[in-house]
């Protein structure tokens, strides 16, 4: 048969798992990471992880200080603390936060 013909020869058993859909996933994904990590990029993005340190950072700050904080992460305006800080502590800190999911890579 010419090549090309469209009724080939079947590639030799050892190569079929190589061709399977789910090896060339596989393949695509470890190149992209390799090319990503050549150029010295990251494989996740860096945004989400800024953003749990930010609010970390905001957490720690305010066991010492009464400053203004970014509570809404999407609109990244200043808000000033309420006056009654006591109960601070005592919330997780994805309750204390308006983020969509999608931008903390939930």
């Amino acid at each position: 048969a010419p090549a090309g013909g469209g009724g080939g020869v079947a590639p030799p058993p050892e190569l079929l798992q190589l061709l399977s859909p789910v090896q060339r996933r596989k393949t695509a994904a470890e190149l992209n990471a390799a090319i990503l990590a050549s150029q010295s990029q990251e494989r996740e993005p860096k945004l989400p992880m800024l953003l749990k340190m930010l609010v970390w950072a905001q957490d720690q700050l305010a066991q010492h200080a009464v400053f203004p904080r970014i509570n809404n992460l999407v609109e990244a305006t200043l808000e000033m603390p309420p006056s009654d800080m006591s109960d601070q502590g005592s919330e997780d800190v994805q309750d204390r936060i308006d983020v969509p999911g999608s931008v903390m890579g939930v």
